[in-house]
């Protein structure tokens, strides 16, 4: 029986930049940010790929731009849209 498991990043780990080659090659993730921009009022792509560092270390901007960009392959994998057994964790794993 093969399992599958999932690790998500914690706060410390955040960059500008982070996720958005995921974002860019799948629409299923694109629409992660949408629903997390739409929940908190904010462009969460614009944050995370060409925000201020400063801001984004800020742990009311962290915490949820690190799930936002932990939840894109998991989505991804779910919709079948973007992932098989092995078709997107090139791109996921990439930074």
């Amino acid at each position: 029986m093969t399992m599958l498991g999932f690790m998500f990043p914690g706060q410390g780990s955040q960059y500008i930049g982070m996720g958005q080659k995921l974002y860019h090659a799948h629409a299923s993730a694109r629409a992660v940010y949408e629903e997390a921009s739409e929940a908190l009022a904010t462009d969460m792509a614009k944050l995370i790929f060409a925000g201020n560092a400063e801001q984004l270390a800020m742990t009311e901007w962290t915490q949820p731009a690190l799930l936002t960009v932990a939840s894109q392959p998991t989505v991804s994998l779910w919709s079948k849209q973007a992932c098989n057994h092995n078709g997107c964790w090139d791109t996921v794993l990439e930074k």
